[in-house]
């Protein structure tokens, strides 16, 4: 009987231990989606960190802040936001019209900057070479303006149509695209965004310090106010 009974208790414990294991695992599992759900959503982002003021974050920048990638604003402007992106992504379709609103908003104080992160296989890494071939036209961003709008409606086989209407010369587009003469600058971005941890799109880069997924218009406003309130004190 004696036996028994500690046999019983034994396997209570085993059991106790078991469903203890199971509750944190839960508990992991619904924490990570929440948070991961929260960075999609643009929450749990500061409001001008003091991060943004770390100088370690100069060697960082140097890295991100490209002279070869599409731009947009000053190259004075005291805030730079860089933008690892990709034109198959439905958050980054997201995104457009709030780095728009931007750029109009402060377009004497930010300079943007976007990347190319193509994480879609085939057709995302052949939109990216469009994206630079429209550059090279001097015509990347009604191409990215294009690209977002009829983003459910454009395909490879028909991207010349929209090239066309973003004013590109067809024929230099197609020989550009034919010739993927810029599949290593794709390279090197993607290269450049996995070492800087980078793990999906849109990510932002403002002034070195990151933030990832759909930022709302608020947010960015608030943490732009917020960098060029400290700059124009000169608080740290």
């Amino acid at each position: 009987m004696a036996l028994s009974k500690k046999i019983v208790k034994f396997f209570l414990i085993i059991l106790l231990s078991l469903l203890i294991l199971a509750g944190l695992f839960f508990t992991g599992i619904f924490y990570f989606k929440s948070l991961n759900d929260d960075l999609k959503s643009g929450e749990n982002i500061p409001s001008a960190p003091s991060e943004l003021f770390n100088p370690q974050l100069l060697s960082l920048r140097s890295q991100l802040e490209t002279a070869d990638d599409p731009r947009l604003g000053p190259d004075d402007a005291p805030i730079t936001i860089v933008q690892f992106m990709d034109f198959r992504c439905p958050v980054c379709a997201e995104a457009f019209p709030v780095l728009r609103e931007l750029s109009y908003l402060y377009k004497d104080k930010v300079k943007f900057i976007l990347r190319d992160y193509p994480l879609k296989a085939e057709e995302s890494l052949n939109f990216a070479l469009a994206g630079n071939c429209a550059l090279e036209q001097k015509k990347f961003w009604p191409f990215h303006d294009k690209m977002f709008q009829y983003k459910d409606k454009i395909t490879l086989e028909n991207l010349s149509q929209y090239t066309e209407q973003a004013g590109l010369n067809k024929e230099n587009f197609s020989a550009c695209l034919n010739s993927e003469r810029y599949k290593k600058e794709v390279y090197d971005d993607i290269a450049d965004a996995q070492a800087l941890g980078v793990k999906g799109t849109p990510t932002w880069f403002i002034n070195g310090y990151k933030f990832e997924g759909a930022v709302p218009l608020e947010q960015f406003k608030e943490i732009i106010g917020g960098v060029l309130e400290r700059m124009e004190t000169g608080s740290k």
